[in-house]
């Protein structure tokens, strides 16, 4: 649990951020591009926790019980992999809008089958150790085992792959905003702000 008080604790400093909206007026240019930076690392940190957190769940059920769920999950996670992130945030964003709750469950959504592989493959290292035969031959549950014995041997390892999403997730929605498909003005982000400025970056124009 003290592994993740410092996700949870950047979670919700940039949560009041996040409620107040990327279309708010900014008093200046410093204190707007703080605020910018904020808000967008609000959307992405959101986008990361549904990524990693779903992987994570998916890949410790998938370890624990095994068999049948095990090929489930893993044959759905290759399905979602196999097509491209661009592509597939394209056909959803040409879909559904680019509104700010579909961009981050789109991103959250692309990379939950990386996050899955990472959490399933530590997993499944742990739930092969003796601690855990143990664990299983005293009666304990499935649930137990993910909980108490599974889940504190792979958090470490989950939480630096979780920084990995975050970069992910950085260059996935930047991308989409310098196309135009991201997020819609009057709100800005810093893919948007380069498209916008696109002209006066041979010259060293400020953004």
């Amino acid at each position: 649990a003290a592994r993740l008080l410092p996700v949870i604790g950047t979670f919700l400093i940039l949560l009041p951020v996040f409620w107040r909206g990327p279309g708010a007026a900014l008093p200046s240019t410093a204190t707007g591009g703080v605020y910018l930076f904020a808000v967008w690392a609000a959307l992405i940190l959101a986008a990361a926790i549904i990524a990693s957190g779903t992987g994570l769940l998916l890949g410790m059920a998938a370890a624990a019980w095994g068999g049948w769920v095990d090929n489930a999950i893993s044959r759905s996670m290759d399905t979602l992999v196999a097509i491209p992130s661009k592509m597939f945030a394209l056909v959803v964003v040409a879909a559904l809008g680019s509104s700010v709750p579909v961009l981050v469950l789109t991103a959250g959504i692309i990379y939950i089958p990386g996050a899955y592989r990472i959490a399933r493959s530590l997993a499944v290292g742990v739930n092969a150790l003796d601690f855990v035969r143990v664990a299983r031959a005293r009666g304990e549950g499935t649930f137990f085992v993910i909980r108490e014995e599974i889940l504190p041997n792979i958090i470490g390892p989950v939480l630096a792959d979780f920084g990995l999403r975050f970069v992910f997730i950085v260059l996935l929605l930047s991308g989409l905003s310098f196309l135009g498909l991201g997020v819609q003005p009057p709100n800005a982000d810093w893919g948007s702000l380069v498209r916008e400025n696109l002209s006066g970056l041979h010259e060293g124009a400020p953004a």
